[in-house]
């Protein structure tokens, strides 16, 4: 996983996460109630950081193969 600043164009990806984090923990989404969310780039500056995560899956397949008894 990288993690690095948040860039713009990443923020509407990132707001959605945390809106949609907060909705599964308190049920609802209140509007205006983050005002951070509205402009994520503009607010964290200055001695106030916003990380992202990038997790990027392996492009070749290595399929899993069990190992009986007596394999080799």
């Amino acid at each position: 996983m990288n993690i690095s600043l948040i860039t713009e164009g990443q923020t509407e990806a990132a707001k959605n996460v945390v809106l949609q984090g907060f909705k599964e923990r308190f049920g609802v989404i209140i509007d205006g109630l983050n005002p951070d969310l509205d402009d994520i780039t503009g607010y964290y500056k200055e001695n106030k950081f916003f990380y992202v995560g990038h997790f990027e899956l392996p492009t070749t397949y290595r399929p899993y193969r069990s190992l009986e008894v007596g394999d080799s």
